[in-house]
C-alpha cells in the first residue's frame, strides 16, 4: 500500500511580454505518516498531525494534555519536564511566585540595629543567587527573616562571651596584680586611650581579655607621655569608680 501524500500547489505562473520570462508551476508533495491513513475525512491529510511520526506519539501527547487539563481544573500546577520550552518553564516559575527579574525581590523590614546586616551590594548579590535558584518571593522573604534572627542570636552570644571573658579577666588581673591592681588598671586605660579609646576596644573584641594584650596595654601606658589625670591618681592612690574598673569598659574616662 502506497503512503498517503499531500500535494501543495503554489500558483506562480507568470508571463510578461517585456521579459518573455515564464515561471512554471511548482508542485511539492509531502509524505504523511502511515498511521494517518486510519483517520477519517480531512484528518487523513491534516498537516498539523504530520508532526507525530507514530500513533504512540499521538497517544502520549493526548495523555499529557489530559493530565495538564485535569491539574488545572483541580487548581494544581503542572511541572514542566526536561523537554519543556523556555516559555513553559517561565510560565511555571511565574505561577508559583518567582519574580520575572532579580531586582523585583523585595527587602523585608529588618529587626537588626542600624549598620548591621546586608550591605546594598550583598543584598543585590543575594537577589541574583535567589533568582538563579528559582526562589519564590515568599522563600526570599523567609530567608531574610531567618538571617536576621541568626545574626541577632550570634550577636547576643558574642556579647555573653565578652561579658564572661571580661569578668574572668578582671578576676585574673586582681589575683596577679594584688595591691597594684588600681595602678595597673590606670596604666592600661591610658594605653587604650593612646590607641584610640573605644574604637580600639571595639576592634579588639574578645582579644581584649587575653592576658598578653592586657599586659601590653599596661606597659604601653606606663611608657607613654605624662598624663596629669593619671599621675594625679597615682599619687593619691584614688580608687576608680566601679564603672571604670572593669576592662575593657572606657566609660567614665
Amino acid at each position: 500500500m502506497l503512503p498517503e501524500t499531500h500535494t501543495e500547489v503554489t500558483e506562480t505562473t507568470e508571463s510578461t511580454e517585456e521579459t518573455g520570462e515564464v515561471q512554471e508551476t511548482v508542485s511539492q508533495e509531502t509524505e504523511l505518516p502511515k498511521w494517518m491513513a486510519q483517520n477519517a475525512g480531512d484528518n487523513k491529510t491534516n498537516e498539523r498531525l504530520s508532526g507525530f511520526k507514530t500513533i504512540d506519539e499521538v497517544s502520549n501527547a493526548y495523555l499529557k494534555s489530559a493530565d495538564e487539563l485535569a491539574a488545572l481544573k483541580e487548581g494544581k500546577v503542572f511541572v514542566p519536564g526536561e523537554d519543556a520550552t523556555d516559555e513553559e518553564k517561565k510560565a511555571f516559575l511565574t505561577s508559583i511566585g518567582v519574580p520575572e527579574e532579580s531586582s523585583m525581590y523585595k527587602k523585608v523590614d529588618s529587626t537588626l540595629p542600624e549598620g548591621v546586616g546586608f550591605t546594598e551590594d550583598q543584598f543585590n548579590s543575594l537577589r541574583e543567587m535567589a533568582f538563579t535558584a528559582g526562589w519564590t518571593e515568599k522563600q526570599f522573604s523567609a530567608y531574610q527573616e531567618w538571617s536576621d534572627k541568626e545574626t541577632l542570636a550570634a550577636r547576643e552570644n558574642y556579647s555573653a562571651v565578652l561579658t564572661k571573658g571580661k569578668a574572668e579577666a578582671e578576676k585574673r588581673m586582681k589575683e596577679d596584680w594584688g595591691s597594684d591592681y588600681d595602678t595597673n588598671l590606670r596604666y592600661m586605660q591610658k594605653g587604650v586611650k593612646e590607641f584610640g579609646g573605644d574604637d580600639f576596644l571595639n576592634k579588639l573584641g574578645a582579644a581584649g581579655n587575653v592576658p598578653e594584650v592586657i599586659n601590653f596595654l599596661v606597659e604601653k601606658g606606663r611608657s607613654g607621655k605624662n598624663d596629669t589625670f593619671l599621675d594625679g591618681d597615682l599619687d593619691n592612690k584614688t580608687t576608680l569608680p566601679k564603672n571604670q574598673i572593669s576592662y575593657p569598659s572606657m566609660k567614665g574616662m
